[in-house]
């Protein structure tokens, strides 16, 4: 389905050929349109808040549906897009680590593969099931930790990115660690940016592989054992 978008403000307005524009309060990433009846707009949310955070609309401008309406679905998290070969297909990933096949004309279930994780965070605390984490410092910092993101694979492994918030010289970077736990909430490894040689760390995708993304670098990276795989530029 064909669209223009353009910013608005604050907002973003989605531009469909015989209509007015559509606005919309915010984008959580890009907006899918391999189907011919309607697009599917990522909403912006808070990182581990349960929103409605897939919409539809069709030709006319009309939202077809909300994926997880009131949050029938029972997550504690959000879902991101789950990128597939087959453009035929709509695929969801909550970052609990459960994947959903869904209907891209009604917003139905249609089918599930794995299961989500337990888990949850506030500040430095860290809960998997019932085993609560608290992030550490290392080192002699005692600045703020800030947990930027919490992606679990397949319910089976959690990677935390967070970072330490402490007055820094303009020229240096957060100091940022990648750690990740079991699902009985053992720890696996840990990287830090100072580890990698980077600036700032992005977790990039946590689908087959763990890739990060960093200012100029591109890392593949062993889930359960930290261990580069491969490195290369990004530019």
């Amino acid at each position: 389905m064909k669209y223009t978008i353009q910013r608005e403000g604050n907002s973003y307005a989605i531009i469909l050929k015989g209509i007015r524009p559509i606005i919309i309060p915010g984008r959580g990433g890009p907006i899918i349109s391999d189907f011919e009846d309607v697009l599917v707009i990522p909403m912006k949310v808070q990182e581990n808040e349960p929103a409605e955070n897939f919409i539809a609309i069709n030709k006319t401008g009309k939202i077809t549906w909300k994926f997880n309406e009131n949050n029938h679905l029972g997550v504690k998290h959000r879902f991101v897009h789950l990128l597939q070969e087959n453009k035929g297909e709509l695929w969801f990933k909550n970052l609990a680590g459960k994947e959903y096949k869904v209907d891209y004309k009604t917003g139905e279930v249609l089918e599930t593969r794995y299961e989500n994780m337990d888990f949850e965070y506030e500040g430095d605390i860290v809960r998997i099931g019932d085993k609560k984490i608290r992030l550490k410092r290392n080192g002699n910092t005692k600045g703020k930790i800030e947990i930027d993101k919490a992606v679990s694979w397949r319910g089976e492994l959690l990677f935390i990115l967070y970072k330490i918030n402490e007055p820094r010289p303009l020229n240096e970077y957060y100091l940022q660690y990648l750690i990740a736990f079991d699902k009985d909430g053992e720890k696996l490894w840990e990287l830090s940016n100072k580890d990698l040689g980077t600036g700032p760390i992005f977790l990039h995708n946590v689908l087959a592989k763990l890739d990060v993304l960093t200012d100029y670098w591109y890392f593949d990276i062993d889930m359960k054992t930290g261990a580069i795989i491969n490195k290369k530029a990004t530019k």
